[in-house]
């Protein structure tokens, strides 16, 4: 049965799309049942998303519907196809569109039909030469034959960046079937396994050997829990890319692998262009293997992202990472911590490492006031709280003055194990520290994007906020001639006015986007007016983003 919407507004919708197209300019259309066949104007789609919703054991589509399709693909180079769809109209795609830069292969959870979708598909990918990007996901366990059919493909293609994501039962040599199988002008890889329920038996899946080298591939992303069995052929991988930039794994569990791992990074000369890792779930990391990951990363890498469960009671070992040399070196910084990671530690961070162009931090917070700072710092010798006569808290200026883009979260600064709020005396101090937060940001002149956030897990967060308002300080952060974009979607309440927007414009003259300003907006009633900031910044800046 046909979508009944595409029945009623369709026609007109694809007239009016069709109207307004230039034949030289990037055209995209978007299929969503069968009645769309029949909609199609003499055009040349060069982008087109297939998202079919009619059932594969329909009927065939009509001759005319046939037709139509043939006819307007000749030209598309991004295919975009859920493989929901019919498959006459799947077979009509993969034997028209020849001169494809980029296929997207979606196969759903309740397709029994993925496989065969698979096979159609795979002789697209290995005849186009000019084929770029190929994206394959799919929820089904594929047989072993399918899988090598698959690799079979790739190594005949000329892609250079592939997104893989396949859910299967454990096999012997699948990872390093595919990892053999990788074509030689790759430059990009995205490799995910997820797992279905164990069988009974276990295959095989047969390897050829690994090629000399994958001389082009600069980045790889690879989520997969490596298994005892499968440790080898990862290591032999890593050493088979010479020209490797950016390495990332976050789902690596297996202690061992990772103990290798570092002891690769440890030699410069088996990955010597090496400058961006990410690291993520290595559970009961010792000490050991920490500073074995430390000092093979020394003067090599520029990105650093980790979250690691470190098998020690002292966090020590990070906070004398951020104090080497090698740290003063980081371009870019993501933590995704919140137990070991102190508010210190990030305050070091940004008093330490000097050129630092992006730091993400949401997570753990930054406090703000003398006592919560000075908690834990007699571990901290070598961080020195600077405390005014008054003891009102005087942050320490940040260094990190070519900061391009900031994700930071600011926490309740009172304490949150007190029965009841402390004295309106610290209140003021925070008020004041709030207002040193604008103007440490607003020192970052280079800064082009900024998200703010809240944390709402203490106890009187309500009573203190960040709010970006004039009131709390926000005239304190200047005049911000390269910021494009300030997110804002963490902080529960904004008190964000017409004020606020009006001088928004005024000294951040490149914004283009802001993100959480409607967050009052969307708890109104329905018969309730638009707030004046929402017209305001709507009608001044069209193209605003205000989501």
């Amino acid at each position: 049965m046909s979508n009944p919407i595409s029945a009623v507004g369709i026609p007109h919708i694809l007239d009016e799309i069709a109207s307004h197209l230039d034949r030289r300019d990037l055209a995209s259309c978007v299929l969503i049942s069968r009645d769309f066949y029949e909609f199609f104007r003499p055009h040349i789609w060069r982008r087109l998303v297939f998202q079919n919703t009619v059932p594969s054991d329909a009927q065939d589509i009509a001759p005319s519907q046939k037709h139509a399709l043939q006819s307007n693909v000749h030209w598309t180079r991004n295919l975009f196809v859920d493989t929901s769809c019919h498959q006459d109209a799947l077979r009509i795609l993969c034997s028209t569109c020849k001169g494809l830069t980029e296929i997207r292969l979606h196969m759903t959870r309740s397709g029994d039909w993925d496989e065969t979708s698979l096979l159609q598909i795979l002789p697209l990918v290995s005849s186009n030469k000019g084929l770029q990007t190929c994206a394959i996901r799919s929820y089904s366990d594929f047989t072993r034959d399918a899988i090598v059919q698959l690799t079979k493909a790739l190594s005949m293609s000329h892609i250079t960046d592939l997104n893989l994501m396949l859910v299967t039962r454990p096999r012997l040599g699948w990872l390093e079937n595919i990892l053999q199988k990788l074509p030689l002008t790759l430059k990009c890889l995205f490799l995910q396994r997820g797992r279905v329920r164990e069988a009974d038996d276990i295959d095989y899946i047969p390897t050829d050997g690994w090629p000399q080298s994958y001389p082009y591939l600069e980045d790889v992303t690879m989520v997969i829990k490596v298994t005892p069995f499968e440790e080898i052929a990862f290591l032999q991988f890593l050493e088979r890319c010479p020209s490797l930039k950016t390495f990332s794994v976050p789902q690596m569990t297996i202690t061992e692998t990772f103990s290798n791992l570092t002891l690769l990074l440890k030699d410069p000369s088996r990955l010597p262009n090496l400058e961006a890792l990410e690291i993520c779930y290595v559970h009961e990391m010792s000490e050991g293997q920490w500073w074995n990951l430390v000092s093979g990363m020394q003067n090599r890498i520029k990105k650093f992202a980790f979250n690691i469960a470190v098998n020690t009671p002292e966090t020590i070992m990070y906070i004398d990472l951020m104090a080497t040399s090698w740290a003063r070196n980081l371009e870019s910084l993501k933590i995704m911590e919140q137990d070991r990671i102190t508010s210190q530690d990030i305050q070091r961070i940004l008093t330490t490492c000097v050129k630092l162009k992006q730091f993400d931090c949401l997570c753990p917070w930054l406090l703000l006031t003398p006592n919560a700072l000075s908690r834990g710092s007699e571990r901290l010798p070598g961080l020195k709280t600077i405390m005014t006569e008054g003891n009102e808290y005087d942050m320490p200026d940040w260094v990190c003055l070519d900061l391009e883009e900031l994700k930071i979260t600011f926490a309740d600064p009172r304490d949150s194990e007190a029965e009841e709020p402390v004295a309106s005396q610290q209140e003021v101090r925070t008020a004041r520290g709030i207002k040193r937060v604008y103007e440490q940001i607003g020192r970052l002149k280079k800064l082009k994007e900024l998200s703010i956030g809240w944390c709402p897990f203490t106890k009187f967060s309500k009573n203190v906020n960040l709010d970006m308002s004039l009131q709390s300080g926000l005239e304190h952060m200047g005049r911000m001639e390269s910021l494009r974009m300030v997110d804002v979607s963490f902080i529960p309440n904004t008190n964000i006015g017409s004020a606020e927007v009006s001088w928004m414009m005024k000294n951040w003259p490149l914004l283009e986007r802001f993100v959480g300003l409607r967050y009052r907006y969307r708890r109104m009633g329905p018969n309730e007016p638009v707030p004046e900031y929402i017209t305001l910044m709507s009608s001044e800046r069209e193209w605003l983003d205000i989501s």
